[in-house]
């Protein structure tokens, strides 16, 4: 996985307000939120759960 990242529109430019996970070179994974905190995750399904976990209630795509 090189980058996971959410956007509230269906094409470019992605939406910033959402929080996106990426690879580490150790094998792990950082989770970057909105607020610009981060958590690290020690696998990718860890990394996911941290990520779904981390969006809105409102966090739907603008039609």
């Amino acid at each position: 996985m090189h980058r996971l990242t959410f956007s509230r529109r269906a094409a470019p430019p992605i939406c910033r307000d959402l929080p996106a996970v990426g690879p580490l070179r150790d094998g792990r994974y950082r989770v970057r939120f909105p607020d610009r905190t981060s958590r690290e995750a020690d696998g990718a399904a860890e990394a996911v759960a941290m990520l779904l976990d981390g969006l809105p209630d409102d966090a739907v795509p603008l039609l």
